[in-house]
């Protein structure tokens, strides 16, 4: 790893966590600008739920940020039609969704890997989905010891083809995740992950989402907050304090995570 990932290991482990908390809290709960949990998603597109309008389409979008002249119905035809799917297959299936719904707007180099790949992570929550994102990719390349690394990565030649190769970023991930679930202090953080939103009363507290739901979702979000910090030299929308992550921390950071937890969607939005 990195000089500076391995400095900062212990701050971006804490971001992680803190993130995945606050974005995983009650569905009735809100997030940063008000948006969304990601329970409130994992519901909305459950199987068993109503099929997805253009209106929501509309909305998920827009969450993503990816606002334009889209054909919302198509998109939601796009995103029902997922949610009947038999098998998913994530390395595969996310390219070819990124492909058809780029499809659906008229800009040709509009990058849809990040938001079919964070669909799928709703849609399919027992699949072995890494989400995509510019900060995330960028930490996967500088633990590979790539040359390159902030805006003169993004400015290389080649970046707008290695963007879109979520199959090698898959198995990119793969790797770091069978490394960090060797490592006692990323476990430690995934324990309290996982205690604290299996007490959450959502999708998220069924026992047919695995644990690996939660390992993953940290570890994309720590990724993040790694290649962020490169990036720009600061954690994104974070207070994380550089202390071990354990329930011990009843004065500072583990109160403030408990708070994601307790909170519902009316003390959210007042």
């Amino acid at each position: 790893m990195p000089g500076l990932l391995a400095q900062h290991r212990r701050r971006f482990i804490n971001a992680g966590v803190e993130d995945t908390l606050r974005w995983c809290a009650h569905p009735d709960a809100t997030v940063i600008g008000n948006h969304h949990t990601d329970q409130f998603w994992i519901q909305v597109f459950a199987p068993t739920a109503a099929p997805i309008s253009a209106h929501t389409a509309r909305w998920f979008l827009r969450t993503l940020k990816l606002a334009g002249d889209w054909d919302y119905e198509a998109v939601a035809t796009l995103i029902n039609d997922l949610r009947t799917a038999a098998v998913f297959r994530p390395h595969r299936d996310i390219p070819a969704l990124a492909i058809a719904l780029r499809q659906l707007q008229q800009d040709p180099d509009l990058v849809c890997t990040p938001a079919m790949s964070k669909l799928a992570q709703l849609v399919f929550p027992d699949a072995e989905v890494y989400v995509w994102q510019e900060p995330a990719w960028q930490s996967v390349l500088a633990r590979r010891q790539h040359p390159l690394s902030g805006m003169a990565l993004q400015n290389a030649p080649g970046w707008y083809a290695s963007a879109h190769d979520y199959a090698a970023y898959h198995v990119e991930c793969q790797r770091i995740f069978e490394r960090e679930m060797a490592r006692a202090d990323f476990v430690e953080a995934a324990n309290l992950v996982i205690s604290l939103l299996r007490t959450i009363s959502g999708p998220l507290a069924d026992a047919a989402i695995p644990d690996a739901f939660f390992q993953r979702y940290l570890l994309g979000k720590m990724l993040f907050h790694e290649g962020w910090h490169m990036k720009f030299g600061r954690v994104a929308n974070c207070e994380f304090e550089s202390t071990p992550v354990d329930t011990s921390l009843r004065s500072g950071l583990y109160q403030r995570l408990r708070s994601y937890v307790r909170l519902s969607g009316t003390e959210a939005s007042s």
